[in-house]
């Protein structure tokens, strides 16, 4: 299973010389970087029509949005501890820490469409393998390889990053 995440955000205060959250692939690691394969058809994004629904994954207000290329998801704003939940039911194919620029990560398999990943957690409370609740808390909410406390959400349609706030339901 590739699990395609390669390339994140830069915190929103990176510009004027802040601090990136180290999301870009061309850092060394001896851990292997997924990467995000896209697929013929799909418009820039890789949205193609929505038909999904995703639950909000965190309760903080948006910090940062995605725009393709910096930021492959969007930000939560929260404080260290604060809930963060699957937004749909899944099994859990990742809950570690080995995917440089993400933290404490957690990815769920949705279906053979979709993968949603957590970012930046102070703790993870799911396993690998681990069935889980639309609405269920997986993590907590943290600041892990980020200069501030968030959730970086992704949505993966076809193992392409897909703007997720079309797919959030309100």
């Amino acid at each position: 299973m590739v699990l395609a995440l390669a390339g994140c955000a830069s915190d929103p205060g990176a510009s004027g010389g802040g601090k990136s959250s180290g999301h870009s692939s061309d850092r060394g690691s001896s851990k292997p970087e997924a990467v995000s394969k896209r697929r013929p058809g799909s418009n820039s994004n890789g949205a193609g029509n929505v038909s999904r629904s995703f639950a909000r994954p965190a309760n903080g207000n948006v910090i940062a949005r995605f725009d393709g290329r910096s930021n492959k998801g969007m930000d939560f704003g929260g404080a260290v501890g604060d809930p963060v939940r699957a937004a749909d039911a899944g099994t859990v194919v990742y809950a570690s820490n080995g995917m440089r620029g993400y933290g404490q990560l957690v990815i769920i398999d949705h279906d053979a469409t979709y993968l949603t990943a957590y970012a930046h957690n102070s703790a993870i409370l799911v396993k690998q393998g681990q069935k889980v609740t639309r609405g269920q808390q997986i993590a907590k909410m943290g600041k892990t390889d980020s200069d501030r406390v968030k959730l970086h959400f992704e949505v993966r349609r076809n193992s392409v990053a897909v703007d997720p706030e079309p797919y959030i339901s309100q």
